[in-house]
């Protein structure tokens, strides 16, 4: 019987059952081959992240929505080696971001510089604001900084996730330039499904204050699981990049430069709806620019007042976010086109512009509104809404020397 006992027990020993400094030591947690493939999957997810796949992708293989995000990433890492804080940033959307690239001539060549060696667009990933950060310094007869944070076919919903980024280093002042695109637009993606998202949204900005609950209570069920994903497993936040840039690498390798291929075809209708046409040639002037070459009229109606009314909530979380950090807000309602207006109801554009006036009332910021004015001839613009080298100078001296916006 003893003797059976302890070959028992030796057994034992060695398949480790009973072995108390096993079970101490947690060994058996470290064998676990799952665990160790969750654990590889999310540091290589976070190594991931750090870096821009899209270097060697070209961008005419870029989709609107890749050449977004990649823009979005490449402001925020020049950001972060921007001046401790800056004394302005502007945000928003297209209408903002022409009006400062074509004010800017000669462009500021270290950023384009460093856009060339990481390949990004001229227009899109452009962070300066030159001709407005001279004409304030000059105003004031001080140095003002000023950072280029706008992002293409942005919602007010993206401005608020972007906000939240660059409060790490709060600016002293927000430029906010809007329209009535950044509130609802039917072909853009819907709620939290934007590039911006893709980008920025993050276990971070997701448990702080009640951004999950915002987040998550107003985007759809497809949006829920997309994000969701990001944050149990980062790596697929960027599976789109890293497919394109993959099959890139194996194009090359066969010499299949020319080729689109299926995979690559996939990858670019994987990216949602969002469909941004700036324009990066300006138009001869005698050419007269198509009133609605952008598509504004399916953007504008039907009338989506359901998602109007997520994004009015939105700017009103964005008023509330600066005055908390001591930045302060100043929104401009942007100038567009006399036949522009006309591409929606004249309902949609009265409840536009009341959200603006209602949250700037209620939230005590400078609020300046250029509808209707006659500031800016429709042959200062582009395509009906995006201001070109003339309209962007004259809008830009404006704000500088009559507006009273950079008094302070």
């Amino acid at each position: 019987m003893s003797t059976h006992l302890r070959l028992e027990s030796a057994t034992n020993n060695k398949t480790g059952r009973n072995d108390p400094v096993s079970k101490k030591t947690g060994l058996h947690f470290f064998r676990s081959p799952s665990l160790w493939l969750l654990f590889f999957l999310v540091v290589s997810g976070f190594l991931v992240n750090q870096q821009n796949f899209l270097t060697l992708v070209p961008q005419n293989r870029l989709s609107a929505a890749l050449l977004t995000k990649s823009s979005i990433n490449f402001k925020m890492k020049e950001w972060k080696t921007s001046p401790p804080k800056a004394d302005a940033v502007i945000l928003g959307s297209s209408l903002p971001m022409c009006c400062l690239y074509y004010a800017d001539d000669p462009k500021n060549q270290g950023v384009l510089t460093r856009m060339k060696a990481c390949n990004q667009n001229p227009l899109q990933a452009y962070t300066a604001a030159e001709y407005l950060q001279k004409k304030v310094s000059k105003s004031k007869g001080t140095d003002f900084k000023v950072f280029n944070a706008t992002v293409a076919a942005s919602m007010i919903s993206d401005v608020y996730l972007l906000t939240s980024k660059l409060m790490d280093k709060p600016p002293k002042s927000i430029i906010l330039g809007v329209g009535l695109r950044d509130f609802a637009d039917n072909i853009n993606c819907s709620f939290a499904g934007t590039p911006t998202y893709q980008a920025l949204f993050d276990l971070p900005y997701a448990l702080k204050d009640d951004n999950a609950l915002f987040t998550f209570c107003n985007a759809t069920n497809s949006v829920r699981q997309e994000l969701a994903s990001y944050l149990l497993l980062p790596m697929y936040r960027n599976h789109l990049e890293i497919g394109l840039t993959l099959n890139i690498l194996t194009e090359k390798i066969f010499q299949k430069n020319g080729e689109r291929t299926i995979a690559d075809a996939k990858s670019g209708a994987d990216t949602n709806k969002v469909t941004v046409k700036l324009p990066l040639l300006i138009q001869e002037a005698d050419k007269k620019p198509v009133l609605d070459s952008l598509g504004y009229e399916k953007r504008y109606m039907p009338a989506n007042y359901k998602q109007m009314d997520f994004e009015a909530e939105a700017l009103d979380r964005l008023c509330k976010l600066c005055k908390k950090n001591k930045t302060e807000l100043i929104l401009i309602n942007m100038p567009v086109s006399s036949g522009h207006q006309a591409l929606c109801s004249k309902e949609m554009r009265a409840r536009y512009l009341q959200v603006l006036e209602t949250t700037s009332t209620k939230n005590g910021i400078k609020y300046l509104n250029f509808e209707n004015n006659k500031l800016i001839p429709d042959s200062d613009f582009l395509d009906t809404v995006h201001m070109g080298p003339t309209g962007a100078v004259k809008f830009l001296d404006y704000l500088v020397s009559q507006s009273g916006i950079f008094n302070n």
